[in-house]
């Protein structure tokens, strides 16, 4: 909530325009709350030698600096790279389910084939181990991703074996 009030303090007046913005705003505000609530639920679960997340990591290391004046591990900062990372995983994860649902109609033949899912995991929770028992699927994803240009002005990329070049690989703009 703390980024709104600092839009507000600068900009008083854009409260009194009309429009969407209060509901962003006011969807913001629940998200924060959302994230205070689960920062609460780990920090009654924490266990150091069960980390099961990174915001139990977070804590366990908040924690360990309790004494520092100058540590940056504070609860607000904790809160805005959650948030961070839940809206960046958020679109990403949208974007790439629209695009492979198009592409999957557009390709019956790959569709089949990213079927594995079903063979690997059928009814289990999905876990991140999985991911190596279906190299097709992975691989699909990414070619999804490259393809559909997910984060346009990305990070420029490395290629981690020489394939034809050796250099980096600038993300395309767009189509």
């Amino acid at each position: 909530m703390e980024e709104v009030n600092k839009v507000f303090n600068m900009f008083p007046f854009l409260w009194f325009l009309p429009g969407n913005h209060k509901t962003v705003f006011n969807n913001l505000e629940e998200l924060y709350s959302f994230i205070q609530q689960t920062f609460i639920k780990h920090l009654k679960q924490l266990d150091p030698n069960d980390q099961r997340s990174f915001i139990d990591t977070f804590l366990i290391r908040q924690q360990e600096e309790i004494s520092n004046p100058n540590s940056h591990f504070k609860n607000e900062n904790l809160q805005s790279l959650v948030s961070n990372l839940f809206r960046a995983g958020m679109e990403t994860t949208s974007t790439t389910l629209r695009w492979g649902l198009l592409l999957m109609m557009k390709y019956p033949a790959i569709q089949k084939k990213v079927q594995e899912i079903e063979r690997v995991i059928g009814s289990a929770q999905l876990r991140y181990e999985h991911r190596t028992q279906m190299p097709y699927t992975d691989t699909v994803i990414h070619e999804i991703q490259r393809f559909a240009n997910i984060l346009p002005m990305s990070l420029a990329h490395e290629t981690i074996e020489d394939v034809r070049f050796n250099g980096y690989v600038i993300p395309k703009v767009s189509f």
